[in-house]
C-alpha cells in the first residue's frame, strides 16, 4: 500500500515537470511584474499624480525578450504600441478564399519559422559578451547618464519610427522607400537592408512549389524601424552590436509584421544578423490610417489625406482657376493609369492595354478563380524628366536624353522598346544599343552595338563614365560638346581645327 502511494506521487510529480516544461516551450507570452520604480528610482506610472504608492503586481508580457521596452517610463518621449503575438497557424482564410492556396499572397506564413531561418548561428551569448556604454550612438562622443544614451535613441528613433500612412495611396503609391528614413548611422541602414534581402530571398523556404510558380516572391519594403539599444564588444567602442526593431509591410498582406535582430559589422566587413525574432503583427489597415487625432495638432486630421473631403480654403482667385483647371486635366487620358501588356507583339493578334484596373490585378499571372492570364504594367505618363530610367544616364557628355517627353513617354535608347510609358522590354532582341563598344578609347561616332551592360565595367572600360547609350538624333550633339572641349584653331589667319585625345 505504502508502496503504491509513493508510485502515484512520484507519477503526479512527473506529470507537473513535463507539464511545466511543455508550457514553457509553447506559451506565447511570459509575464513578470513591473517594479515600483524606474532605474532612476521615480514612480513607474506616469499616467496620473499619486499622493499614495503605486500598486506593485501589474504584470507586463514578454518580459523575457531582449525586445522588451519596460512600460510607463517617466519622461519617455515616444509612445509606442506592441504588435499582437499571433502563432502563424492561428491564422488562416477561409476555404472559398484559397484560390491557389494563396496564404502566402495575404501574409499569412510562419513569420517564426523564418526569423530562425535568417538568423545567423553564433557560438556565443551575444548579449553576454558585450555591454553598454555611455556613448553619443552617433558622434560617439562620451556621456555621463544612461538618460542621454536614451535621450539620443529617442531623437534618432523618432525620424524612423513613424507610421507612414501620409506616403500612401492604394491607386498611386504603395511603396515605401527606404531613403525617406534613412539613419545617419551607415551599419545601420547596411544591416537593416541585409535583414529584408534575407528575408525577400529566404522566405522560398517556406513556400510549396505550386505557390512559387503561381506568385512568385513577393519582395518586403522597410515600413519603419527603431534602435532599441546599442552594446559593444570588449568595451571597445568600435565593435557595435545594434539592437534593432523593424516593421516590414507588403501592400496585399492582411498584417503588417514586427521583428527584431542583434546585428553587427567584424572588421572585415562580414555582416551578422542574429537572435532575430519575431515579435507580432498589426492588422494593415490600422497602420495605414492616420494616427490617432491629436486635439493640440490643429492640422491634422483623422483620416489619410489621400481621401480627405477637407475643401480647399485660398484667398487667391487665380490659384482656384488653377486648381479647377489642374482637377479637370486629371481626368484626361494621358493622365490616367493603364495596364500595358508586357507580351505584346504587333506582328500578332493581341491587346495593347490589357482591362485592369489596379496595380495588383493587372500585374498578377492569374486572375480571381486562379485562371492563367496576360501580365501587364500598371503605369501612367511621365510628369518630370526624373521620372524616366535613363534621363541623364549617359555621363560621357552634356545631355538631355532620356527625358521625358511632351506625349508623356519617356525617350529611350535606339532599339528599346517601350512598354507604356515608363518601361521597356528587356530581352536579348531588344537591348539598349552603345557606342565605344570592344573599344579602349572613346570615339565619338563609333559603330553602335549592344554593350551596355559590360560598359558598367569600370576595368574594362576605364575611359567611359558610364554606358555610352545611343539616342535618336545625338551624333550634333556629341559632336559639338567634344569639339568645344578639345578641339582649337592654330589661331592668327589659319582656320586649320587641331583636335586633342578625348579624355574623359
Amino acid at each position: 500500500m505504502r508502496y503504491s502511494l509513493y508510485i502515484s506521487l512520484f507519477i503526479i510529480l512527473l506529470i507537473f515537470y513535463l507539464l511545466n516544461n511543455f508550457l514553457k516551450k509553447n506559451i506565447l507570452e511570459k509575464f513578470c511584474k513591473i517594479s515600483k520604480t524606474d532605474p532612476r528610482g521615480d514612480i513607474n506610472d506616469k499616467r496620473v499624480e499619486l499622493n499614495y504608492l503605486p500598486q506593485s503586481n501589474i504584470m507586463t508580457s514578454s518580459c523575457d525578450e531582449y525586445w522588451k521596452d519596460w512600460p510607463m517610463e517617466t519622461n519617455n518621449l515616444l509612445v509606442d504600441n506592441e504588435p499582437i503575438v499571433i502563432k502563424s497557424d492561428q491564422l488562416e482564410l477561409p476555404k472559398e478564399k484559397q484560390f491557389g492556396d494563396n496564404q502566402y499572397t495575404s501574409g499569412l506564413v510562419n513569420f517564426s519559422k523564418l526569423a530562425n531561418i535568417i538568423s545567423d548561428n553564433i557560438d556565443y551569448d551575444i548579449f553576454e559578451e558585450s555591454k553598454e556604454l555611455l556613448y553619443d550612438p552617433l558622434t560617439k562622443e562620451k556621456l555621463n547618464y544612461i538618460y542621454q544614451v536614451n535621450f539620443e535613441y529617442i531623437m534618432l528613433n523618432k525620424k524612423t519610427w513613424i507610421n507612414r500612412w501620409y506616403n500612401y495611396n492604394p491607386s498611386v503609391k504603395t511603396t515605401f522607400n527606404y531613403d525617406e528614413i534613412k539613419s545617419p548611422i551607415d551599419s545601420i541602414n547596411i544591416l537593416n537592408l541585409e535583414f529584408k534581402k534575407r528575408i525577400d530571398s529566404r522566405q522560398k523556404e517556406l513556400l510549396s512549389n505550386n505557390q512559387l510558380i503561381l506568385y512568385g516572391l513577393i519582395p518586403f519594403q522597410i515600413f519603419k524601424y527603431k534602435i532599441l539599444n546599442i552594446k559593444y564588444f570588449e568595451d571597445d567602442i568600435n565593435k557595435l552590436i545594434y539592437i534593432i526593431q523593424i516593421v516590414l509591410f507588403r501592400e496585399s498582406d492582411l498584417y503588417i509584421n514586427t521583428f527584431s535582430y542583434a546585428g553587427f559589422i567584424d572588421n572585415k566587413n562580414n555582416i551578422f544578423i542574429t537572435n532575430v525574432k519575431y515579435i507580432g503583427r498589426n492588422a494593415t489597415d490600422n497602420v495605414l490610417l492616420a494616427d490617432f487625432y491629436n486635439p493640440k495638432d490643429i492640422h491634422q486630421e483623422i483620416i489619410n489625406k489621400n481621401f480627405s473631403n477637407t475643401p480647399i480654403l485660398n484667398k487667391n482667385p487665380d490659384s482656384i482657376v488653377q486648381l479647377t483647371k489642374d482637377h479637370q486635366e486629371s481626368f484626361k487620358l494621358k493622365n490616367q493609369y493603364a495596364c500595358f501588356n508586357i507580351n505584346y507583339d504587333p506582328s500578332k493578334k493581341g491587346d495593347v492595354i490589357l482591362p485592369y484596373y489596379s496595380r495588383e490585378s493587372c500585374e498578377s499571372s492569374v486572375d480571381p478563380y486562379n485562371r492563367p492570364k496576360s501580365v501587364g504594367i500598371y503605369d501612367t505618363p511621365c510628369k518630370k524628366n526624373e521620372d524616366c530610367p535613363f534621363y541623364k544616364l549617359n555621363k560621357n557628355y552634356e545631355n538631355e536624353f532620356g527625358k521625358c517627353m511632351e506625349n508623356g513617354q519617356c525617350e529611350l535608347p535606339i532599339n528599346t522598346v517601350a512598354i507604356g510609358y515608363k518601361y521597356f522590354k528587356n530581352n536579348k532582341v531588344n537591348k539598349p544599343l552603345c557606342y565605344n563598344c570592344n573599344s579602349n578609347k572613346f570615339s565619338v561616332n563609333s559603330q553602335l552595338n549592344t554593350c551596355c551592360d559590360e560598359q558598367y565595367n569600370t576595368k574594362k572600360y576605364p575611359f567611359l563614365k558610364s554606358p555610352d547609350y545611343a539616342f535618336d538624333n545625338d551624333f550634333i550633339n556629341r559632336k559639338n560638346y567634344y569639339n568645344s572641349k578639345f578641339c582649337h584653331t592654330k589661331g592668327g589667319d589659319s582656320l586649320d581645327v587641331i583636335c586633342n585625345e578625348i579624355t574623359l
